[in-house]
């Protein structure tokens, strides 16, 4: 057998992906209309959320429609919406720690919130 995939994911000797099947299924949703069609959608794409560094980034926009009182819709909303789609629909792939690689340690504070990345320089 040369992978496995388990709970949304396809685990292969390289490391780990999303399962395309669960990628394909986010790229057909529909752009949101309402609130609780924001959190849905999050609530699919932070799953994946470990193979897009920038995640909290590109999604911002979206965030902030979940305010009260916020106007719903913006081409900016609209351009999120699609970023956050293409960057899962992208080639990602989680390996495992190569202790021969370098390593770059990237943080990252912003006003609505703060991660960090550990990852090798390939």
């Amino acid at each position: 057998m040369t992978h496995l995939t388990h709970l949304g994911n396809v685990i292969t000797a390289a490391g780990r992906r999303p399962d395309p099947t669960k990628i394909d299924a986010i790229i057909q949703m529909p752009e949101p209309k309402a609130t609780a069609q924001i959190r849905s959608f999050f609530g699919l794409i932070n799953y994946y959320g470990a193979f897009v560094p920038e995640m909290r980034q590109l999604r911002a926009p979206l965030d902030a429609l979940l305010k009260k009182k916020a106007p719903f819709q913006s081409s900016e909303c609209d351009a999120a919406f699609e970023r956050v789609k293409d960057a899962l629909a992208s080639d990602l792939l989680l390996t495992r720690y190569n202790p021969t690689l370098s390593v770059v340690i990237e943080p990252n504070a912003l006003n609505y919130g703060i991660g960090a990345v550990i990852s090798h320089r390939f």
